[in-house]
């Protein structure tokens, strides 16, 4: 099935998808700065596999499971549909509770979040043709090596010739202790740093917003990203990865010399939101950081549920994390919205427990007591949390608000300076 004249891929996507259809290649790794149509591309390629061989299953796959349906399921799909595909719509079957597409010919294409086990389980439980990893900074490499295991689907093209198997990913570069470019630009496996050995099928592809400012609003290149500084600048306009920042309070050396897989038994625990006034694609983040103390006087970072959400959805973003993690305290800064933050909550949940915090000094002078904590090794990180580690390690106090690094820093101020509350005895 031919696409329309409705679509016209700008220089970037026209060199991704020549990639793309490569099949000596099947590793893939877009890299941009914001907003530069790699994830559209990726999608219609997507699609187009699915066509051309019937019966094959396709999975595209964020760490959360509510922005790849609000990004993915809601935005670039629908899109693909009516501008590539208008002759398959009425005739996709969208299965809105398990959030798949069934084609005509029996192919599938489902999305999925790891953030819930119920929904990563049904998502990993089956094999698939093509993977999808969108957004994979904030996948830990350890869910992608599970997730290639169910890279295990074997279907023909209708041509007769064999379907490759392939792995896409994307993402704005982070830094360069990041697995993505370990694998990618390196070329070494991410946990024992040895050379890998299908180099050849890795390909790294870079893609810019001035590639696709045909499809940008009017100033949004202009006004937005070229204004922005450091490495701010380095990540969404240039989409470069970066280097461990000087002046920085945490680095990637103390914060994986201290991660742990499981937690103890805990005695507290605090849900923490900065809260963002709007909810647009140049909105701030809604920092939600879930962290608890131990019985052993430590500290867990224990969870990181932030994104760009409109006031009534990091409201029960955070009621969702307060029961998930069955928690003491929901605390937010109330700075930015006055009391609307206590107000929201309160409208969802009137009985939960809500603590507010006011900033009466600057982020740095704030955060040094915590990068002190980390410093002495007493608080761990949970797993891996690459958006919220990205904010630690990059901020210096000149960049705008670090939003997952506020919360975090108002958790584990809560918990440092208030050990006092009834204990709760929890295990993991």
């Amino acid at each position: 099935m031919k696409g329309t004249v409705s679509y016209k891929p700008n220089p970037g996507q026209q060199r991704l998808n020549k990639i793309l259809r490569d099949d000596n290649i099947t590793r893939v790794l877009a890299t941009s700065g914001a907003r530069s149509g790699k994830t559209f591309e990726y999608v219609r390629t997507i699609f187009s596999r699915a066509i051309h061989a019937p019966g094959s299953r396709h999975a595209m796959i964020r760490k959360y499971f509510g922005e790849a349906k609000k990004f993915i399921w809601l935005d670039t799909m629908p899109k693909v549909l009516k501008l590539c595909y208008p002759d398959l719509l009425g005739h996709i079957k969208e299965d809105n509770s398990n959030y798949f597409y069934k084609f005509p010919e029996g192919s599938e294409i489902w999305i999925g979040g790891l953030d819930d086990k119920e929904r990563a389980d049904k998502i990993l439980g089956g094999e698939y043709n093509t993977l999808y990893f969108n957004e994979c900074s904030e996948i830990a490499w350890s869910s992608v090596v599970t997730a290639l295991t169910r890279l295990a689907m074997k279907i023909p093209k209708k041509d007769g010739s064999q379907l490759i198997n392939k792995a896409f990913f994307d993402e704005n570069p982070p830094l360069k202790s990041h697995w993505s470019y370990k694998l990618f630009i390196e070329k070494k496996d991410p946990i024992t740093n040895d050379g890998i050995k299908n180099k050849d099928k890795h390909a790294h592809i870079k893609l810019h917003p001035e590639d696709n400012i045909e499809n940008l609003p009017d100033g949004y290149i202009e006004d937005t990203l070229r204004n922005l500084t450091g490495n701010a600048r380095l990540r969404f306009y240039e989409g470069k990865f970066q280097d461990e920042v000087v002046g920085a309070l945490w680095n990637e050396i103390i914060i994986n010399k201290h991660r742990v897989t499981e937690y103890p038994r805990l005695r507290r625990i605090i849900v923490a939101v900065d809260p963002a006034i709007t909810a647009n694609t140049d909105s701030n983040e809604t920092g939600i950081i879930i962290a608890g103390l131990g019985f052993n006087e430590q500290y867990y970072v224990l969870g990181d549920m932030s994104g760009i959400y409109t006031p009534n959805e990091w409201g029960g973003r955070a009621v969702l994390a307060f029961d998930k993690w069955k928690a003491d305290k929901i605390i937010g800064e109330v700075n930015q919205g006055g009391d609307m933050v206590k107000a929201i909550i309160k409208n969802i949940r009137g009985a939960i427990s809500f603590g507010s915090v006011r900033a009466t000094r600057g982020k740095i002078t704030r955060a040094e007591p915590i990068s002190s904590l980390y410093d002495d090794g007493l608080i761990h990180h949970v797993g891996t949390f690459p958006d919220l580690e990205y904010q630690m390690c990059t901020y210096t106090g000149k960049e705008a608000s670090p939003d997952r690094m506020d919360a975090l820093v108002w958790g584990l101020t809560e918990l440092s300076t208030n050990k006092t509350s009834q204990p709760k005895w929890r295990t993991v």
